[in-house]
């Protein structure tokens, strides 16, 4: 009867602090507020000529397609110098594949 006590006690102690780190990191990366950050912490928008409302809507869309198992496409539009352009698509066994493209003003970058 002590081991089960002593077994159920480090159980706890140690599943304890694993679920309120794991609770904490899907919290912070399922809020808008982290993205719209990194935007505007590495100037984002401005560099790309985007809106803060397209990257918003953006980063909901990536949220959403993380949190739906039976996704399996991303594809995301946006609208910058007027134009509607392709931002990401992915399928799901295939690497996650950012494309900026600009002919107005010669952005290009592939990562």
């Amino acid at each position: 009867m002590n081991i089960l006590r002593l077994l159920t006690r480090w159980g706890f102690i140690i599943l304890i602090p694993i679920l309120l780190l794991s609770g904490t990191i899907a919290w912070a990366f399922n809020s808008l507020w982290i993205y719209e950050n990194g935007f505007v912490k590495y100037d984002v928008g401005p560099t790309l000529g985007i809106s803060s409302a397209e990257l918003n809507i953006s980063a909901s869309k990536l949220i959403d397609y993380f949190n739906d198992p039976h996704q399996e496409y991303l594809d995301i539009n946006v609208t910058y110098s007027t134009k509607i352009h392709h931002l990401i698509e992915r399928a799901l066994i295939s690497m996650i594949s950012f494309s900026y493209k600009s002919k107005e003003n010669g952005l290009g970058s592939n990562i």
